[in-house]
């Protein structure tokens, strides 16, 4: 979106829908027009420019689950390739277990920009939960030599308590 518009959306969840289809609309909330509360609701907006910086919301009402994030980009020329440092981080909010998820992107990457190209995640995740005191580390592995099929992720085995 540009700056100070906002994209409201939401979609109907496959299964969670309570059988009735002429549910009335729901009244309140980000996204007032959503059919029930088994929809889950999307509003996000370019909350600035220099850096260009956008947030976003993700809703649940009836699984108890929230998304708030926030995410701006550095990007540099690698050769043949893109690399992109994601900055930010989203919090996921548990509100039946009153636990709150931190968790900060990976890089991304563009590669063979000028024949094939392909996109790649690579660097490390963090996860944290401040209220059991859990953090975990999440490790993609970029394969700079390998063809993208055979591209893995490795799963850095780090999940400890503080």
């Amino acid at each position: 979106p540009v700056l100070g518009e906002s994209l409201k959306c939401y979609f109907d969840v496959p299964g969670m829908l309570d059988g009735d289809q002429n549910a009335p609309i729901v009244k309140e909330g980000p996204c007032p027009w959503a059919k029930s509360s088994s929809s889950l609701v999307f509003v996000a907006e370019q909350v600035s420019h220099h850096p260009p910086i956008s947030a976003f919301y993700v809703e649940h009402p009836d699984s108890n689950i929230e998304v708030n994030a926030s995410i701006w980009t550095k990007s540099k020329f690698l050769g043949l390739s893109i690399g992109v440092h994601m900055v930010g981080d989203t919090v996921v909010k548990l509100l039946d277990h009153d636990e709150e998820y931190h968790i900060t992107f990976p890089n991304g990457y563009g590669r063979s920009i000028l024949t094939r190209p392909w996109v790649e995640l690579g660097g490390k995740c963090f996860i944290n939960c401040p209220q059991t005191a859990l953090t975990r580390d999440r490790v993609f592995s970029v394969n700079r030599f390998t063809v993208q099929s055979a591209h893995s992720d490795r799963l850095d085995q780090s999940c400890r308590s503080k």
